[in-house]
């Protein structure tokens, strides 16, 4: 997040200096800027969603042993699950922006 802050600062300052003209390069590199920011986000996004995946299944593994070995009538871990359901019941704008930003997605 403070490289995003950073880059539309950055961006503000090129974009303010050139005068908002097409003919100088301030406003084509701050678009640029902005747009490796967002995709790098979106990665950075995307990659802790893998993790999430990777917990729920430890969660099943570890609730399926639980359950075998002290005969736990119910699950013992549930937030990775839990947190996975309700962003996946986020709908309108919130949602369709969480998912382009790589927040979360339709799995």
């Amino acid at each position: 997040m403070q490289l995003i802050g950073l880059v539309g600062i950055v961006s503000a300052l090129l974009v303010a200096s050139d005068r908002i003209t097409f003919r100088g390069p301030g406003v084509y590199v701050a678009g640029f800027a902005l747009l490796l920011a967002a995709l790098w986000l979106r990665g950075i996004n995307r990659g802790i969603q893998r993790i999430g995946e990777h917990l729920i299944g430890i969660e099943k593994r570890i609730n399926t042993l639980a359950c075998e070995a002290w005969g736990a009538p119910k699950e013992v871990l549930t937030w990775e699950a839990e947190v996975r359901a309700g962003k996946l019941q986020v709908r309108g704008l919130a949602g369709w922006v969480g998912r382009l930003g790589g927040y979360h997605d339709r799995r």
